[in-house]
């Protein structure tokens, strides 16, 4: 099962374009981010990555679709616990 701390991972990797901005914004080492990151990609397939020079490219649309639809949960998630 897909838990919320992965989405929120995901979502500071996308941010932040690198592994080391990311686990700096969820207050976690690159290693658990790294581990958050593969359970992921276990789960789910359909956010293909490359890494290029440090940053990471979200490279299909089901991807960019993916992370529009989070972004709204994640607001609607922030609404509801205000």
């Amino acid at each position: 099962m897909i838990e919320l701390r992965h989405l929120r991972t995901l979502m500071a990797l996308k941010e932040s374009g690198s592994l080391a901005g990311a686990a700096k914004k969820r207050f976690v080492t690159q290693s658990a981010l790294s581990h958050q990151i593969k359970e992921l990609e276990s789960k789910i397939k359909e956010a293909e990555k490359k890494k290029e020079k440090e940053k990471i490219k979200f490279l299909t649309e089901r991807a960019n679709i993916f992370f529009k639809e989070l972004t709204n949960l994640e607001k609607y998630t922030n609404e509801k616990n205000n």
